[in-house]
């Protein structure tokens, strides 16, 4: 009866323990999600810095120079008093974003926690273990 019980919660022990370094919160294939989530964040680090880099010398051309500053307010649509606006007909602008930066989630998938499920079918392999296994009787 002692062995029975000692195999059996080995067997589930051992189970849960390779379940869980596969498949659960920490395990091998969480891991290689986060890794995939540190490249989006590089990517997206790096695409701000140059943004950034861009509004940089952008800044400074303002600071600098009155022409940039009255081309970038006609940009914006901003006028000198008896100016107008002329729209040709057909014509649309693009929108342009307010951040090259992309929002990274955290995980596309939502909040999934597998360790339940793995102490779950840990607990039902120790009973089904305990109630089958039948120890060999040597003979003496």
């Amino acid at each position: 009866m002692l062995a029975r019980l000692n195999v059996s919660l080995y067997t589930g022990m051992i189970l849960y323990l390779v379940t869980t370094f596969f498949w659960g919160n920490t395990g091998h294939f969480a891991y290689e999600n986060l890794e995939e989530q540190i490249e989006n964040l590089q990517r997206n680090v790096y695409n701000l810095k140059a943004h950034g880099k861009k509004l940089g010398y952008s800044v400074a051309a303002l600071q600098s120079d009155p022409g940039a500053i009255i081309k970038k307010s006609r940009g914006h649509l901003f006028l000198r008093q008896g100016e107008g606006i002329i729209r040709l007909k057909g014509y649309s602008e693009k929108p342009r974003p307010l951040s090259p930066g992309t929002f990274v989630n955290a995980r596309k998938e939502g909040i999934f926690r597998p360790e339940p499920y793995l102490r779950t079918l840990a607990a039902a392999a120790v009973i089904i273990v305990f109630l089958f296994y039948r120890p060999r009787r040597e003979d003496s």
